[in-house]
């Protein structure tokens, strides 16, 4: 199989890769699709079964790779920290296995870029690329540099591929569907306005409960959609923000988050419109169906050539019909 030349989407990596959402949004905005956005179909909120109850988001995106034929692209969104920030006695032994977390991440990852035109500057301290991550309320209440990460799988890879290497199983909390096209630039004007609002992880109220969702609420508030709740089994409870660790400021933040969310959509959408290979793949896109126009012209005067010609011989043949006929009983009278 064949698959798009586009990172964001179809990292050419065995294990897949993690990207920070800074760099994550970034590449999307300079990305040059030669068909329609990446749009998403579905956004699940999820909750793992074990340790501390860390819960993300499974993002599932159709991506056109032809002008008519499409591929599901699954990616994973969540907020974690690195265990460097964390004093080691502070941690709670049987909470988090911190061995096994620090091995856990086969897949590559990035470190996250400081965007000084476009997002905001990132902490040095982010810049490592050999995180080791723990999840959510294992960490004491302290503030510390949010690793926001975008996990994709390798090319043409489930989610399982890379879910299976980043804990143990999970239950699907909620699940929005949308009525209306909501596209790869969408979220990742979202995803920027959302760490630019709260770049510091907090116990608190900052985790990963917060994070997945915020996300998900702003989504539903901006977009509608049906967002439908699932019972959830075993230890697990319906609701949000499920472990007794959180105490949640109000949720979500809308009158900042909207706002800056629709900044940073309009320099997206701004960026990609003079983006100069966008210019350059518009021209050829219009070259290209200035000649389709033309080439649907042209076989629509063959086609009327060719039906008249056919008329012509229609007459023609009937005209030698007509003589021979003549002809015929002519030879009969003589």
């Amino acid at each position: 199989n064949s698959f798009p030349n586009d990172p964001a989407y179809f990292p050419d990596c065995p294990q897949g890769i993690k990207r920070h959402v800074l760099n994550w949004a970034q590449l999307v905005s300079a990305d040059t699709i030669p068909y329609d956005r990446p749009y998403i179909a579905k956004i699940k909120h999820c909750k793992r079964e074990r340790g501390v109850w860390h819960e993300f988001l499974i993002i599932e995106f159709i991506y056109p790779i032809s002008a008519s034929a499409t591929r599901i692209v699954p990616v994973i969104v969540e907020r974690t920290i690195e265990t460097g920030q964390i004093p080691h006695e502070m941690i709670r032994p049987g909470v988090v296995d911190l061995s096994a977390q620090t091995g856990q991440m086969n897949v590559k990852s990035e470190p996250a870029l400081s965007h000084k035109s476009s997002y905001t500057s990132v902490d040095s301290s982010m810049t490592s690329s050999t995180y080791a991550n723990i999840e959510s309320s294992s960490i004491p209440p302290m503030g510390a540099p949010a690793l926001d990460y975008i996990y994709v799988p390798k090319n043409g890879a489930s989610i399982n591929s890379i879910d299976k290497k980043i804990g143990g199983p999970y239950q699907v909390c909620r699940e929005l569907t949308f009525t209306s096209r909501v596209t790869d630039y969408n979220l990742a004007a979202l995803l920027v306005a959302v760490h630019e609002h709260s770049p510091i992880y907090n116990i608190v109220s900052r985790q990963c409960y917060w994070y997945a969702a915020v996300i998900y609420d702003v989504f539903c508030a901006r977009f509608g959609g049906r967002s439908v709740d699932h019972p959830l089994r075993g230890p697990l409870r319906a609701g949000r923000f499920l472990t007794i660790f959180t105490i949640q400021p109000k949720d979500p933040p809308l009158e900042y988050i909207l706002p800056r969310y629709d900044y940073h959509f309009t320099k997206i959408v701004e960026k990609a419109r003079t983006n100069p290979n966008t210019v350059r793949l518009q021209a050829a896109e219009a070259r290209a169906r200035e000649e389709a126009a033309a080439r649907v012209q042209a076989d629509a005067r063959a086609r009327e050539e060719a039906a008249a010609r056919a008329q012509a011989d229609a007459r023609a043949r009937r005209l030698e019909d007509e003589i021979a006929f003549l002809r015929q009983q002519l030879a009969a009278q003589g």
